[in-house]
């Protein structure tokens, strides 16, 4: 070993401390870095997973559609009748039969 590397340069006990302090610092924060990136994610994934559910919940099932669909077409064809009856185009008597078969009141 050359002898001007087995013997202590000026001060360099307190730069090799220095030094080490700061990879402590660069590990630390690495460290306290990577946890709240791993919080961040985790609270992402949540938000995502209510937001899916909550649209899950506003999707309506086929048979729930079919329903509203059903009761759309009953109200529209409520009015189309009153509506001919009165533009004469159908007599009073001819709704009250048709209302009757569909199981409605006037």
């Amino acid at each position: 070993m050359p002898i001007n590397l087995s013997r202590e340069a000026s001060g360099e006990n307190k730069i090799i401390s220095q030094f080490w302090d700061r990879e402590y610092e660069k590990c630390k924060y690495v460290q306290e870095r990577k946890a709240q990136i791993q919080l961040d994610f985790e609270e992402k994934q949540k938000a995502e997973r209510i937001r899916l559910a909550n649209e899950a919940k506003d999707e309506p099932n086929p048979e729930q559609e079919k329903e509203e669909m059903d009761a759309e077409n009953e109200r529209y064809m409520d009015m189309l009748y009153m509506t001919k009856a009165k533009l004469g185009m159908i007599s009073q008597e001819e709704l009250d039969e048709i209302m009757k078969k569909r199981g409605k009141k006037k």
